[in-house]
């Protein structure tokens, strides 16, 4: 990593940090429990290991997020709610939520998957 590179990174992290911290104070956090939720973030850390939101490298189990995420936004707009006002997190919950309950989703994620894999197959031929 070239010098350059590294001190314009090193600055973007260092402002992410004062952006939480200010966001911890504003929550009425103490200095001493802004420290200790960093501390509990540093020896959580793991070098080179990328964490992300829920990702699944199964395509049927991610096809299914998808479909039940459209159905989740789509009952949040039909309730009149807005979907920034709600969150991608809980979205994401919700949408796990309904997977679990209703296995038809998985179904026709499935379906889905097979029909994207069959018409590839059938274009490379």
């Amino acid at each position: 990593m070239s010098e350059e590179r590294y001190f314009r990174e090193r600055a973007r992290i260092e402002q992410g940090h004062v952006k939480y911290r200010e966001k911890l104070k504003e929550e009425g956090k103490s200095p001493e429990e802004i420290q200790l939720v960093f501390d509990d973030y540093a020896a959580k850390y793991e070098f080179g290991v990328r964490r992300g939101g829920i990702r699944s490298r199964d395509p049927v189990e991610a096809a299914a997020l998808e479909i039940a995420r459209d159905l989740v936004k789509e009952g949040l707009r039909n309730k009149g709610e807005k979907l920034k006002d709600v969150g991608s997190k809980r979205i994401d919950e919700l949408a796990n939520q309904l997977i679990e309950r209703h296995p038809k989703i998985r179904e026709r994620a499935k379906a889905q998957v097979e029909l994207t894999k069959d018409l590839a197959t059938e274009l490379i031929a």
